[in-house]
């Protein structure tokens, strides 16, 4: 017991556990936010939103997903009158189909996983 604050053994305990609780909400509060951030970045976005510079994501009409990019396709080849002339087009990486690739929503590629330095057979 100290006789100049009056704690004892047991106050000096609840403090540390007091301290310890906050501590702990803290990061659960702090975890909870950073889900929340990537579950966001998780969710499909607009295909208006989609990148147009040939960056490839993940096409999603329904069900079905695709690797996709926007890519420039000719209206008219330079050969013809007026030519060249250009549109714009979501083209599916793998087609598995004739018909136009038209994707309702999008969402970016996930990071690579990261690889472990290799230290040999031995370790």
């Amino acid at each position: 017991m100290n006789p100049a604050t009056s704690e004892t053994p047991l106050t000096d305990g609840l403090k540390s556990i007091d301290a310890w609780k906050a501590e702990w909400a803290a990061l659960c509060e702090k975890l909870e936010r950073a889900n929340a951030e990537m579950r966001k970045a998780l969710e499909p976005q607009s295909i208006e939103s989609a990148p147009k510079d040939g960056t490839l994501f993940i096409g999603l009409k329904g069900a079905y997903a695709a690797p996709t990019r926007c890519g420039k396709y000719f209206d008219k080849w330079p050969h013809q009158e007026g030519g060249p002339t250009f549109h714009e087009a979501w083209d599916q990486v793998q087609p598995d189909s004739i018909f136009p690739w038209q994707p309702t929503h999008w969402m970016p590629l996930p990071q690579p996983p990261a690889l472990a330095e290799s230290k040999g057979v031995m370790g």
